[in-house]
């Protein structure tokens, strides 16, 4: 499964689900990565889990997401090897892919940031 991420119409791509874990993780830093943060199916079948994901941004104003993607791109340039690990084992996205692809959400959502905000899937 993947997300599909929208500024307002426009979709800003398609990522794996096989990441949330590094994402909900980055977004709790500084404090410890739990041992088990999450699988790839944690949104659809509403598991609990910690840290924030695409979910939490949902009708939100694109610039509150935007401002999520580069505070993840941050957190995952400033300590690489705290999350490669989470890199997912059946080498469907990377952190090195994440954030390209978090790059262009980013982006997108720094050019349109009144737009609505939509995450599927």
């Amino acid at each position: 499964m993947s997300w599909d991420l929208y500024v307002g119409d426009r979709n800003v791509g398609n990522y794996t689900h096989n990441t949330n874990a590094m994402i909900r993780a980055a977004s709790i830093a500084p404090r410890p990565i739990p041992e088990s943060p999450g699988v790839a199916g944690e949104v659809l079948f509403r598991e609990p889990v910690l840290g924030t994901c695409w979910n939490d941004f949902e009708g939100r104003p694109a610039r509150d997401a935007g401002l999520f993607a580069r505070d993840i791109i941050a957190e995952l340039e400033r300590e690489p090897e705290r999350y490669e690990p989470l890199n997912p084992p059946n080498k469907w996205g990377s952190m090195r892919t994440l954030i390209l692809f978090l790059r262009d959400v980013a982006s997108a959502c720094e050019e349109d940031p009144n737009a609505v905000f939509h995450a599927s899937g």
